[in-house]
């Protein structure tokens, strides 16, 4: 039925199919889905939902495809905002703290209370607010909800062990050679292990606000133009997004499986669960029991005998640690044939897919800016 104003109606963003007659073609004299093309449409490629007809891009009869760079524009412009908002707000909040409680602490640390504070209300408080704000900008259309299941889900949190490792290994490589060995993980000056604040802001605040702004706002406006490019763009805007080496490809490759969870169930709550559950494992757990033992000592080989019991505590966190990422490289390696994503009409083809995504210049300034970012990170400037 026409809504009134020469369009169809949508359900969730995806474009309802027009009505079909007798020779399984569509009626040419119907609007199409407000972007001005009509085309038929086989019927194998007509799937129904809660109802609806949806259309799968037909490679037979491929309508005129809609130019998708000013939605993903929208998207990139917010994200830029999110990046040199957050920038100015930490720097603001550090030089305000500095004047407020240098007094107080005279030069030494800040409580860990008050240091997290200053890390996450830039980013996770005021950039995700200015975030939200720009993103309204961009019309929502959030993927149908469907169950995900036990044993997916499981098998899914396994497959982020073996993704989170390996990428960790290119970025720590990566920044070793670009600083010739001078620097560090920057996590590692502030996740220690065993902290309440710690585990709030790694745990908690971090997953929700990060899923709420790389699944549920972006992806919401770009997966009516075809599953696998808004899954892709997330995944990389999240990667740069982190501004360091170490973090940026085990980002990417996580982003890549939480956004296929939410363009498949529509459910956030997936995806902050395994958000939570990686960032528990590596920013608290691990650097809890790597503590427990003097490394360094370890390395030269001397351990004292009252430390072996500790040892042993390692040793086992660590086969734990790698069994989960064997474990999820094998069923990576069964399951991946079985990812699908669904094709819809306003797609746009593989040859346009990088330019339309990424060659918009909202999206260019922002990964020139994370980039620039990432690069004074790793030679201390930041």
């Amino acid at each position: 039925m026409d809504n009134g104003n020469g369009q169809y109606p949508r359900q969730n963003g995806y474009i309802p199919s027009p009505p079909q007659t007798a020779n399984n073609t569509q009626d040419q004299n119907a609007p199409y889905s407000g972007n001005g093309y009509r085309a038929p449409v086989a019927p194998q490629n007509v799937i129904t939902y809660n109802g609806m007809q949806y259309v799968r891009r037909d490679p037979v009869y491929a309508p005129m495809r809609p130019k998708v760079k000013k939605p993903y524009g929208k998207v990139s412009f917010a994200l830029l905002m999110f990046a040199v908002f957050s920038m100015l707000f930490a720097v603001t909040i550090g030089m305000i703290a500095a004047v407020v409680f240098e007094a107080k602490y005279s030069g030494a640390d800040y409580p860990e209370w008050l240091t997290w504070l200053i890390i996450l209300l830039p980013t996770d408080v005021f950039g995700a607010l200015i975030c939200w704000l720009f993103m309204r900008r961009a019309p929502s259309f959030p993927p149908p909800e469907e169950k995900l299941g036990g044993k997916r889900f499981m098998i899914l949190i396994l497959v982020c062990f073996p993704i989170m490792q390996a990428g960790s290994i290119i970025g720590t490589l990566l920044s070793e050679i670009l600083s010739f060995g001078k620097t560090s993980n920057p996590l590692d000056t502030v996740t220690e292990g065993g902290s309440i604040f710690e585990a709030i802001a790694l745990v908690v605040v971090a997953p929700l606000v990060e899923e709420f702004i790389f699944r549920k706002l972006v992806i919401d406006r770009t997966a009516k133009y075809g599953e696998m490019p808004a899954v892709l763009f997330s995944a990389v805007a999240f990667g740069l997004f982190h501004m360091n080496f170490y973090q940026m490809f085990y980002a990417f490759g996580l982003g890549l499986v939480f956004g296929y969870v939410y363009v498949k169930t529509g459910r956030l709550r997936y995806t902050i669960i395994m958000h939570a559950v990686i960032n528990f494992m590596g920013g608290v757990i691990a650097p809890y029991v790597l503590s427990l033992v003097d490394l360094d000592a370890l390395m030269d080989g001397h351990v004292a005998r009252s430390s072996l019991p500790l040892l042993l505590v390692v040793l086992a966190y660590l086969a734990l640690y790698y069994g989960l990422a064997v474990a999820g490289a094998v069923l990576f390696g069964k399951n991946v044939r079985k990812v699908r994503f669904e094709v819809w009409s306003d797609e746009p083809s593989k040859g346009r897919l990088a330019r339309q995504l990424f060659l918009n210049v909202p999206f260019i300034i922002f990964a020139v800016f994370c980039l620039i970012s990432t690069m004074a990170s790793l030679y201390g400037i930041l």
